[in-house]
């Protein structure tokens, strides 16, 4: 849970603003800024083209047309109100905390222009220069084997610079094969593969190096001078330019950039406006950053579906607790495809062109505590006027409950100050790097924060790799993830693996406490994936990116965001929200596309403005738009309103917000800029599990294939058809073989349709003529209808979730218990007898006492933990608990009174329960949790054979019953049926 004592704050904040004070703005100001260097610098660097058409009418006002100046007033206000860092239109700085804090007043002299070759202009630089001799090329870090040939991630770049992705494979011969192993260690320069070639097949230098640039074409291999996001103070790129308002960067830049082959043209320019000592940020609010963030913590909905948690379900149903190598884990055909993707080179035809992005189902809206909150507190509220605030009190908050997630080692809180009150605009992400790390490729200070906050993260995580994602997605927007290297690893994609770089092909996926695990085989150790820029990693297309990405943010409270359009969708107005000094939501207004059409109507008038925004309760500082198309109006200005109406015309439907920023001289903690800060937060508690011990690492075959010693067939049929089939044909049929037969169990499941799944041990000898009569068997069956169709598969050992030292004692107890179960079903008496309705809660306490050897403290103890598990598998609402409880009391009697009933054989019972003595025997010396966990699992396994369907909800009650004998057994010192003369079902 979000526990404000264990919330750290760096000591630095992140403060960004724009470079205008909002103060001194004037609609009418624009003809004279336009004429100031330092807003043509701004637009140079941000729009070439843009520049070039004010330069031609020489940056008069009058000579633009009504287009140009609604966008040049766009830059404008964009410069005065909008923080986010982007080129020189806002200034950036790392600021200390202060009692009472500081602001800057006026413009500050101390300031640096970083400039940087945008991404684009390097990669087109780069797809024009062939590798040198000398230039390290490495395998792919995405290629993989699959069977005798290998799989890779390649990449088609679009005409908007995007990247689009998708599996390719490459046939297997010899030549490839044995250059893929002599370049499986380490790179090598192009030289050497070329010697090495020449070598190997007696070809000349020209063939040798026209293989090495097919396969570079190809991506099978990639050069250290191909996509590349990782900069630093020492490649030379960099170019910081004191910073002057009044002079012309044309100039400075064409200086600066003489003799560096860079091409001075805004667009191939990635640049930062840093400020110096910009001001100094109040102690007073981490208080109230502490306080709220708590408060979200009850409040900020917790995703029940995404791509993350669909892909874990569908990994833990295919592989279980099986490690599975990463590239194959999300192989569509080997593994699970993440996000659904089914990865294909794509045709000429339709290359390039922009298809929008599918649209996924949005959640279905459950109803929530916190829904009920805001229904009484806001729209059921009779006492409030229809537009004031929201403000939420502890008294309304006491019901709520916390998510019980942690905080991340390190996450952001991005808010403004209005008067004495925060203003949020984002609480979270998986890492504080996350908003500072593109800021690292200008700035030495940056730099160094960024990898203070990871070397605090790896502190207080000592068992886990932190590994940094190197990705590139797009050629144009990819200047966000430019940076230096934060993290001590690296993880590369579709970038040159550097030394030391941690590869996809050592990675290795399992599950492990209900998360999914990403183990260093090489190390042994968890890794963590880190993104540390801002980059919307969705709109990147590749999975495995992707994957990794949303890993980041596994089992921990790392999105605080709190919008109530998202609980209540659809409203036309959503108020205010705020909790002490803390504005979680701004008021907002949805405008119909029919509204904006009344509005915009010719000629435009003001006064239908205002009397619209009267009606609606529409203050007069607002904002509309979102991100980079955010701007922000005094509707009582009649300039501003009317810029307001001609930004709304052939807009559709629009989102007005209340604006609170740039209070003015005078007030409290006065701010004539539209200041933004980002404060940086640590959790110094350990966040992440490391990976478990493997109890042994003894060798001990896990796939059997089709042909080998474990016969395994899938057997597809409806419920009762599979019960006629176990009991009334394999039953006896394995009776009759059972001399060939060692060892064999069943399982009940459902993957798509219902099925049995039944494995035999057999003599290898007999293998053949086992699969031809069992083949015959139920072939007969499929003529009959009974059976809808079958086959043989591979059976793969469930090594990780028994361990390897364990599975043949595990095996065994199947056996014996599958031997049980059926002899019982098969010895059941007719409807209506209590006695057989009964005994799967019997059967399953005797099984515990065995495995626990009558230790009623530890028996309840295991009983505790999966009955609570199973409750909130069903949701664990009061009227199940309620419903199960008086069940239990109406068969409670009934379990305690010995019936002398049995329906098992007796020699079966005795086999079971030696069986698990023996596996009780042999885990004597693993973890409690393994060895509950175990016990858990091999009752799950038993309940799912005895039960032909709803198996999970009558495990759920058989252990709401179980844990209610054995609290009563340990209260009593007195097991189930010792008072009473009991002979359970199962005893010896």
């Amino acid at each position: 849970m979000v526990n404000p004592e264990h919330i750290e704050f760096l000591d630095k904040v992140f403060v960004r603003r724009p470079y205008f004070d909002a103060a001194g703005y004037k609609v009418g100001k624009l003809q004279e800024v336009l004429k100031t260097n330092v807003f043509k610098n701004a637009i140079w660097l941000a729009s070439t083209e843009f520049y070039k058409e004010l330069e031609k009418k020489g940056f008069e006002y009058d000579l633009l047309n009504p287009k140009e100046r609604l966008t040049a007033l766009k830059f404008y206000n964009r410069m005065t109100f909008r923080a986010t860092p982007f080129g020189a239109f806002s200034e950036f700085s790392l600021a200390d905390w202060a009692e009472g804090g500081k602001k800057a007043g006026g413009r500050v002299q101390n300031a640096v222009l970083h400039l940087l070759p945008s991404v684009q202009s390097e990669l087109d630089a780069l797809d024009m220069l062939p590798p040198k001799d000398d230039t390290l090329i490495a395998i792919n870090p995405t290629l993989y084997a699959v069977g005798h040939d290998w799989r890779f991630t390649k990449y088609d770049t679009e005409k908007s610079g995007r990247l689009s992705f998708y599996v390719y494979m490459l046939q297997r011969n010899e030549v490839d094969a044995l250059l893929l192993k002599y370049l499986k260690s380490n790179s090598q320069p192009k030289a050497k593969i070329i010697a090495y070639l020449k070598e190997l097949t007696d070809c000349t230098d020209n063939d040798a190096s026209a293989h090495v640039n097919g396969l570079l074409d190809e991506q099978v291999l990639v050069s250290e001078h191909g996509l590349n996001l990782l900069t630093g103070n020492s490649d030379g790129k960099k170019i910081s330019l004191n910073f002057d308002e009044d002079s012309n960067m044309l100039i400075s830049c064409d200086q600066a950039l003489a003799g560096t082959g860079n091409l001075v043209d805004g667009s191939s320019i990635y640049s930062g406006l840093e400020i110096k000592e910009l001001s100094s940020v109040s102690t007073e609010w981490q208080e109230v950053i502490r306080d709220a963030m708590a408060v979200l913590d009850l409040l900020a909905p917790i995703s029940s579906k995404n791509d993350l948690i669909t892909f874990k379900e569908a990994f833990e149903k295919k592989f279980g607790e099986r490690s599975v190598p990463l590239l194959e884990a999300l192989d569509p055909d080997l593994g699970v495809a993440y996000g659904n993707a089914q990865q294909a080179g794509v045709n000429g035809l339709i290359q390039g062109l922009e298809f929008a992005q599918p649209r996924k189902q949005s959640d279905q809206i459950q109803w929530t505590a916190v829904h009920q909150l805001l229904l009484k507190v806001w729209l059921q509220n009779g006492k409030r006027n229809e537009w004031e605030p929201v403000v939420l009190t502890d008294a309304d908050l006491s019901a709520l409950k916390p998510s019980g997630l942690p905080l991340p080692p390190s996450t952001s809180v991005i808010c403004s100050v209005a008067g004495d009150k925060l203003i949020y605009q984002n609480i979270g992400g998986s890492t504080a790097t996350a908003l500072t790390g593109r800021f690292s490729a200008f700035s030495d200070d940056f730099m160094t924060f960024c990898r203070h906050v990871a070397s605090q993260e790896a502190a207080a995580n000592p068992d886990i790799i932190f590994a940094e994602l190197l990705q590139v997605s797009h050629r144009k927007i990819d200047n966000i993830n430019r940076r230096q290297q934060v993290y001590d690893a690296v993880l590369p994609l579709n970038t040159f693996p550097v030394n030391g770089s941690i590869l996809p092909a050592d990675l290795e996926l399992s599950m492990q406490g209900g998360d999914l695990m990403l183990v260093h085989r090489p190390s042994g150790k968890r890794v963590i994936p880190r993104l540390p820029t801002a980059f919307n990693f969705h709109h990147n297309g590749m999975p495995l990116f992707k994957f990794l990405c949303a890993l980041q943010y596994q089992s921990t409270r790392a999105n605080l965001d709190f919008d109530p359009e998202k609980l209540f969708p659809g409203l036309n107005f959503y108020p205010r929200i705020s909790y002490g000094k803390s504005i979680l939501s701004q008021a907002r207004w949805h405008i119909s596309t029919e509204e904006v059409k009344v509005l915009t109507q010719q000629p435009l008038s003001i006064s239908r403005l205002h009397l619209f925004c009267r009606q609606l309760g529409i203050p007069v500082k607002v904002s509309t738009g979102r991100s980079d198309q955010q701007l922000f109006f005094d509707l009582s200005n009649d300039a501003e309103a009317l810029f307001f109406l001609e930004n709304l015309r052939g807009a559709g439907e629009a989102v007005v917000t209340e604006f609170l920023g740039c209070t003015g001289p005078g007030e409290k903690n006065a701010d004539q800029y539209n200041t933004q800060l980002v404060i940086s937060l640590l959790n110094r508690a350990k966040v992440y599990q490391p990976v478990h011990n493997k109890f042994s690492r003894e060798t001990i075959a896990r796939d059997f294939q089709p042909g080998s010693e474990w016969v395994y067939m899938k057997i597809y049929a409806t419920y009762e058809s599979a019960e006629n089939i176990l009991l009334n044909t394999l039953v006896p049929w394995i009776a009759d073989n059972h001399y060939r037969i060692s060892q064999w169990f069943f399982v009940r499941y459902f993957d798509t349709d219902a099925h049995l799944r039944i494995r035999l041990k057999v003599d290898i000898e007999d293998v053949k003529q086992m699969q031809f009569d069992l083949q015959g068997l139920i072939g007969n069956l499929t003529v009959r209808g009974l059976a809808q169709k079958a086959y043989f598969d591979t059976y793969q050992r469930e090594i990780e979730r028994y361990s390897a030292d364990l599975i043949c004692q595990v095996e065994e107890v199947f056996f014996r218990g599958s031997e049980f179960v059926c002899q019982s079903l098969l010895n059941k008496p007719g409807s209506g007898n209590d006695g057989f309705m009964l005994w799967p809660v019997r059967h399953c306490y005797q099984m515990l006492l065995v495995f626990y050897r009558n230790d009623l403290e530890k028996a309840m103890a295991v009983c505790q933990w999966v009955s609570h598990a199973f409750f909130m598998e069903h949701d664990g609402d009061k009227k199940l608990k309620r419903s199960m409880d008086d069940r239990y009391r109406e068969i409670r009697a009934a379990l305690l009174y010995d019936e002398k009933q049995s329906f098992g054989d007796w020699e079966l019972i005795t086999h079971l329960n030696a069986s698990l003595s023996d596996l009780s025997n042999a885990s004597a010396g693993k973890p409690e949790p393994f060895r509950q966990k175990l016990i858990a699992d091999i009752i799950h396994m038993q309940v799912n054979r005895i039960f032909k369907s709803e198996q999970r909800r009558h495990e759920t009650f058989i252990w709401h019953c179980l844990l209610k004998m054995f609290v009563s057994a340990v209260k009593s010192g007195v097991k189930v049926g010792e008072g009473a003369s009991v002979t359970m079902v199962g005893d010896v």
